[in-house]
């Protein structure tokens, strides 16, 4: 109880990011033009064991996160574990309720993705700001940087490559929306944490990258 409200602002920012990143990606779903690699890759997943695109989160954030337990726990807090389960089941129950149509006008199913980038950008934004724990796919790049000493960018450039190929192979949709989200969500992500890093409301712990 102490610790829940000590860190109570952390978890606000914990919850809204989560929120917002299954927003983001139910509207990427929704264009059906393509997402960010690590949608792609669970779509990937959910199409070939037939199941929901969340369950297919959950899946692959959790193969991982035993992964990381493994290698090294350093980029692991409660919100490692809080985004690994709820973000699929938000992203499922939000598709549930299907108040947006994917359209038979591709400018409007553009505009779609571009919300999606914006929106979900914040959610990222706001889980980083959070400062509990790094979700698993992130925490393993921040294992291999350190390990390689490759620069960061590069590492995250072959982790999508390989992400969007796999995905794409077991039934991911790969699109114009999926060359969108590699260049404008790091500036927008970038640009959301410089706001929030201004309200000075969140205690940031540094993680190290040796890369």
């Amino acid at each position: 109880m102490k610790y829940l409200k000590k860190y109570y602002l952390n978890f606000i920012f914990l919850i809204i990011g989560t929120l917002f990143i299954s927003i983001g990606g139910v509207l990427f779903l929704t264009a059906n033009l393509g997402s960010d690699a690590l949608m792609v890759l669970n779509q990937g997943i959910a199409n070939a064991l037939k199941i929901d695109v969340g369950y297919g989160i959950i899946i692959s954030n959790l193969i991982l996160l035993v992964v990381i337990i493994i290698l090294d726990r350093k980029t692991i807090g409660i919100g490692t574990f809080f985004i690994t389960i709820f973000l699929g089941l938000t992203i499922n129950l939000l598709q549930s309720f299907n108040l947006i149509q994917t359209s038979d006008r591709f400018f409007i199913n553009l505009i779609i993705v571009f919300a999606g980038i914006i929106i979900g950008g914040f959610g990222i934004a706001s889980y980083i700001y959070a400062n509990l724990g790094l979700s698993p796919f992130e925490g393993l790049i921040i294992y291999i940087v350190n390990r390689t000493k490759w620069h960061f960018w590069l590492i995250k450039i072959i982790n999508d490559v390989i992400l969007f190929t796999i995905g794409f192979l077991l039934g991911g949709v790969f699109g114009i929306g999926s060359v969108l989200t590699v260049f404008l969500f790091g500036p927008i992500i970038n640009f959301y944490l410089f706001l929030l890093k201004k309200t000075n409301l969140v205690k940031q712990r540094e993680i190290e990258i040796k890369g």
